[in-house]
């Protein structure tokens, strides 16, 4: 099959690694020919070099219809019997694009974001109805929310993000993880906590590290080792903060992006990710639990869909933000994190497994092409 995969960029990013991702596991599959649409960035070098790549410009609305002719002359060129997007605003460029060009070119569209904000929901809902063919929701709050839009449920599909389990232990072997654990001098009777997400408000890595003092407080002869992973605006401010800790059992790093989460993964005795940021479906957590890490984090949807209450971690209501009391459980009893543990990484296993979910993805293109 010759598909096409369209995103808006390929930089760092969820969606847009997963578009590389996806494109990668879809051209190992016998028989296909897969290109790549986007605009330039790092993440272009991690596609296979059997995939073919067409750089769009950046998107700016004063571009979109010299996207959309580009899209249209790619088209024309590749001939593609499906298009798969991995956004909204390029997956309506690419639709119209598409059936523009032929209308026997199969539209498939995953909305990573909860809702689309650039256009009205109204005008961007008919459009998505109009030019698309089918859609995936990678969470439950997304297929709900295509179905209070009163999209046809038989042309939506419950199909999750994906990670590859074997490319995760290969990142996160417990050699990388101790020499890793040495060069951060952390001891062997501290505890390891880690956060990871782009430093925003709304990711609350401030309650991160009020909790973590709340819980060091509660707790004394526990000693823990916070460690926030990743960058953004925040990033100064939570670096004051955790400087000014005067905990003799408690220090906290905020260690900036790192290429190797996995590896900071594998030697966490808790994730906590106490999000109120409205997420679709957090890559991390689903790293989390498939390299069986105990999570404490937000019950808020995308969160909940991955962690379930006192199975593979704790979710913790909003409002009351109690967060310490869950990480502390955890903390006090290693048998509590070992079960967890196994339940997440069952979990993943059944839910979202890459060679699984690339499996769905792809029967429901086939079904699309009447395969």
């Amino acid at each position: 099959m010759k598909i096409m995969i369209v995103n808006e960029t390929s930089d760092l990013g969820g969606a847009e690694t997963m578009a590389v991702e996806l494109a990668n596991a879809l051209a190992l599959i016998s028989g296909n020919q897969v290109s790549f649409v986007s605009a330039p960035g790092v993440l272009v070098d991690r596609l296979d070099k059997a995939i073919k790549f067409f750089s769009i410009p950046r998107y700016q609305p004063s571009k979109i219809f010299r996207i959309f002719l580009l899209m249209r002359h790619i088209f024309k060129t590749v001939q593609p019997e499906l298009v798969h997007s991995q956004g909204a605003t390029i997956g309506i460029i690419a639709s119209i694009a598409a059936k523009t060009t032929s209308r026997e070119i199969k539209v498939v569209m995953t909305h990573h974001s909860v809702e689309f904000t650039r256009l009205p929901a109204f005008l961007a809902n008919f459009l998505f109805k109009r030019f698309m063919d089918a859609f995936i929701a990678i969470s439950k709050a997304k297929y709900s929310s295509f179905m209070r839009h009163g999209f046809n449920k038989e042309r939506v599909f419950l199909t999750p993000n994906f990670v590859s389990k074997r490319a995760l232990l290969a990142q996160a072997t417990a050699g990388l993880a101790a020499n890793l654990r040495g060069s951060l001098g952390i001891m062997s009777v501290e505890k390891v906590v880690v956060g990871a997400g782009r430093l925003v408000r709304e990711k609350c890595f401030h309650v991160f590290i009020e909790q973590l003092v709340g819980a060091a407080r509660q707790c004394p002869e526990i000693k823990i080792v916070g460690l926030i992973l990743g960058d953004g605006p925040e990033r100064i401010s939570l670096q004051a903060m955790a400087e000014d800790i005067e905990l003799p059992n408690l220090r906290i790093e905020v260690l900036g992006f790192q290429e190797n989460v996995a590896a900071y993964l594998k030697m966490a005795d808790v994730f906590f990710f106490p999000t109120e940021w409205k997420e679709v479906l957090p890559m991390c957590l689903i790293e989390a639990v498939t390299l069986g890490v105990p999570v404490v984090c937000s019950d808020i949807p995308g969160n909940n869909d991955i962690v379930e209450n006192s199975y593979n971690g704790f979710l913790v209501d909003v409002r009351e933000k109690d967060y310490s009391t869950a990480i502390l459980n955890l903390l006090r009893s290693e048998a509590l994190r070992k079960r967890f543990a196994v339940n997440g990484m069952a979990k993943a296993e059944r839910l979202y497994d890459k060679d699984k979910v690339v499996t769905d993805i792809f029967a429901i293109y086939k079904s699309l092409r009447g395969g």
